[in-house]
């Protein structure tokens, strides 16, 4: 995951530096941080990063990761302390407060591989399990009774 372009977004100074320490440690380059509000908008257009992290539990978050989806330059991942809150099929991924590492990590890495496209029908838990571990290895393998080809 080195090299990806990261902007955090929240109105915790302690949750921004959580994310962008365990972000740092994987490689990720974080371009910015900032709380939730208008200015929020103006930096990530100008930053140009790879992926946004918006926390969503106040309306200006809601407002600002709204607008990144309407716009659907920068892959978004969601960060909400309630479950299920502002789910889309144009957003990547959103993780539950408090940040677990492994969930933060993963949801980084899916939307910086573009895995945020809408879905035309609900995939199926073995679908999903083949893409993560294709996506993964990043490699050709056999599965029982068939070949799977890696995502890009």
């Amino acid at each position: 995951m080195s090299g990806v372009r990261v902007f955090i977004s929240s109105d915790s100074a302690g949750a921004r530096k959580e994310i962008a320490s365990i972000l740092a440690t994987a490689g990720c380059l974080v371009v910015g941080e900032a709380g939730s509000g208008t200015g929020v908008l103006r930096l990530i257009q100008a930053l140009q990063p790879d992926v946004a992290v918006v926390d969503i539990d106040s309306r200006q978050g809601i407002a600002a990761a709204k607008l990144l989806e309407e716009d659907g330059q920068i892959a978004l991942v969601l960060l909400s302390a309630y479950p299920r809150r502002g789910r889309s099929s144009t957003v990547s991924g959103q993780i539950q407060k408090p940040v677990n590492e492994t969930a933060l990590l993963t949801a980084v890495e899916f939307a910086a591989a573009g895995m945020c496209r809408p879905l035309r029908r609900l995939p199926t838990p073995r679908s999903i399990l083949i893409n993560a571990w294709c996506l993964a290895m990043k490699r050709r393998f056999t599965w029982p009774g068939r070949s799977v080809t890696a995502l890009r």
